[in-house]
């Protein structure tokens, strides 16, 4: 009874909607299945991309301030859960030899990137 309604009120949904619904549905599960089996394991995009945004951040950091102290330095640090470990690779950015923040890979807008391009 529940399945029919849904069904019912899903039908009445206009087709080109239903459509656009449907492609980003599949996009998304053939995206995660893709960066999750094959790209984040060996960081073939979240590598690059993760230097890129510390780069392009340390030297927004210098021209918006008029100086040349904030560098960007990549590093990885471990961590351990009850459930997991791994390590954590990361893009710290520097001001004067000290640390003011990280870019780490879940972080460096891959997902946005990859939600608006499958929304293109």
């Amino acid at each position: 009874m529940l399945a029919q309604t849904y069904l019912t009120k899903w039908n009445q949904v206009p087709k080109a909607v239903r459509q656009f619904l449907l492609r980003g549905l599949i996009v998304l599960v053939a995206w995660k299945v893709l960066y999750l089996c094959f790209l984040a394991p060996a960081r073939i995009l979240d590598g690059p991309l993760t230097y890129s945004v510390g780069a392009m951040s340390a030297s927004a950091l210098n021209w918006t301030t008029g100086s040349h102290d904030y560098t960007s330095v990549a590093n990885a640090r471990d961590y351990s859960t009850l459930n997991e470990s791994g390590t954590i690779h990361q893009q710290t950015i520097m001001f004067q030899g000290q640390p003011v923040g990280n870019v780490e890979d879940a972080c460096n807008g891959l997902e946005l990137i990859v939600l608006y391009v499958a929304f293109l």
